[in-house]
This record gives structure tokens, sequence and C-alpha cells, in this order.
């Protein structure tokens, strides 16, 4: 399950060797933090080119403002095992957590990247 981060930023951190979380789901023109608590040094860079924090140290931070909607998979280039994903989207709605039988209504909620706009 991915964790939300539809109301301000999102901070991602680097422990033991793995992103946390794994995958985030953000709104545009939010900005994402990646901050290594590991003892090691590892880099947050994106399998497309979009974004790459160069070598990070232990104790050090990096971020990056999402623009644009769409899904961003990112690597260790250092550890290759360790993958992560931030999905971008223009609306994120917040229901029920749990399945609704046939035939139920629901309240949805949910923001959109500036107060007043539409998607």
């Amino acid at each position: 399950m991915a964790a939300n981060a539809a109301d301000g930023g999102a901070d991602v951190t680097i422990p033991d060797r793995l992103f946390a979380p794994g995958e985030l789901d953000v709104l545009a023109g939010k900005t994402v933090t990646w901050r290594n608590t590991d003892t090691r040094s590892h880099t947050a860079t994106s399998d497309t080119d979009v974004f790459d924090s160069g070598h990070l140290a232990p104790g050090t931070a990096f971020s990056t403002t999402f623009r644009t909607t769409g899904v961003f998979p990112y690597h260790c280039r250092i550890h290759r095992s360790m993958r992560g994903v931030v999905r971008v989207f223009a609306l994120i709605l917040t229901g029920t957590s749990q399945p609704l039988p046939p035939a139920w209504a629901v309240n949805l909620r949910g923001v959109s990247p500036a107060p007043g706009s539409t998607v």
C-alpha cells in the first residue's frame, strides 16, 4: 500500500538499504525529500533521468518537486536492489478503507494542488 502525502510534501527515509515508504502518492507541485538515515551512502535516481540526488552521505538529504503527473520509479545507483516509486496525481481522493457491499454509497474527499483549482 502506498503512503499518501496529499496535503503537503513528503519525506522518504533511507534506513538500512531501503526506501521507506517504497511507494508514495503525491499531488503535482509537491516536494519529496529523501533523507539518508543509514550508515552508508545512497542515491535516489529516477529510472528515466527525471531526477538524481547524486551520492547522499549519511545524514544528508535531497529534495525535488514533481510538477507533472506520472509514475516515477527510482533506484539507488550504489545498491541496485533498492527501488521505489513516486506516483504524482492531479487529484487524490480518499474514501472508506473497507470494501463496500454492492449498491452502497460512499462519500469521497479529496484535495487538489491549489485551493479552488479544478481538475
